[in-house]
């Protein structure tokens, strides 16, 4: 299905209010100054000097500034949290879906710049970064649908399966559908086994997100010689996203931002690892949760 510019600028939730947490009640939940200040401090958390977003009327729109590393898309974004330790969460574009904000790192803007910018247009929301989260890197869910669909077409051909199984297999939710391989997720500095993310997809090297060097015997899935090239390609190629996230502690909730048709929703850190169905914002959530980044008074 194809939407309009509009749609895509300004995407409308799924979500009804009665699912969502009220701008006025958001409100009540932000950071002031004095407790940014206080937060501030090397026993505590160490904020960002980033500057504020540029409040424009409408998102971005395109990708001619879209950052790369080789293949690979850069994204970044954060996960919003309020003076209570909780997290506010943004419907997804189109779907029943909670999930932080984020997009495309820009070339015009640095990485913080990006995160913040996304915060706002997707969510509404501004505030102060936190330390950045490590990076992870993970296969969209778009591209793992058309590489399901390639292989179901190579197994019918082959007498293996039917498409119906395979296809079946993309739609599944994303949480189960994702569970897979644990030496996938790659960190700066460790990898977190609880939360694998790709699935038959090689190692990552730390940092960069781009394929790690690898030898002629390195696993690939079978292709049949006698499969249409389109076919092999589907299956081979992987659209890949190396997303780094930060901390955002919220000092403000608008009332209006660039895509307002999205829904937002407060909750507990627990209640979020549990709502939360992509595994690479889980495995953040997660990372927040360890070092105890959401809980800013303690």
């Amino acid at each position: 299905m194809s939407y309009s510019v509009e749609e895509k600028l300004n995407p409308k939730s799924v979500f009804s209010s009665r699912d969502a947490t009220d701008q006025q009640v958001l409100s009540k939940m932000c950071f002031d100054s004095s407790s940014l200040a206080k937060l501030n401090s090397p026993s505590k958390v160490s904020l960002s000097t980033s500057s504020s977003p540029s409040l424009s009327k409408s998102s971005r729109h395109g990708r001619e500034l879209q950052r790369w590393d080789g293949g690979t898309r850069l994204v970044t974004g954060t996960v919003p949290i309020t003076k209570h330790g909780e997290i506010i969460l943004c419907s997804a574009a189109r779907k029943p879906e909670w999930i932080f904000p984020k997009g495309g790192w820009d070339l015009d803007e640095t990485l913080e710049d990006g995160a913040k910018r996304e915060s706002y247009e997707e969510a509404g929301v501004l505030g102060e970064l936190g330390p950045s989260l490590e990076p992870v890197t993970y296969e969209t869910g778009k591209s793992k649908k058309q590489r399901l669909k390639a292989l179901a077409k190579e197994n019918n051909q082959n007498g293996d399966s039917t498409d119906q199984e395979m296809c079946s297999m993309g739609d599944s939710n994303r949480a189960s559908d994702l569970t897979c391989n644990s030496s996938i997720v790659s960190y700066d500095c460790h990898t977190y086994d609880q939360f694998p993310i790709l699935e038959q997809v090689p190692n990552y090297s730390s940092c960069t997100g781009s394929l790690a060097s690898s030898g002629d015997d390195e696993e690939s899935p079978h292709v049949d010689m006698k499969i249409d090239e389109s076919i092999k390609n589907d299956i081979q190629n992987k659209k890949l996203c190396t997303m780094r996230l930060f901390p955002l502690y919220v000092s403000e909730v608008l009332e209006s931002w660039p895509e307002s048709g999205r829904m937002r929703k407060v909750m507990s850190i627990d209640d979020a690892l549990k709502e939360v169905t992509r595994p690479e914002m889980k495995a953040c959530l997660m990372e927040i949760k360890e070092k105890g980044l959401h809980l800013p008074s303690s």
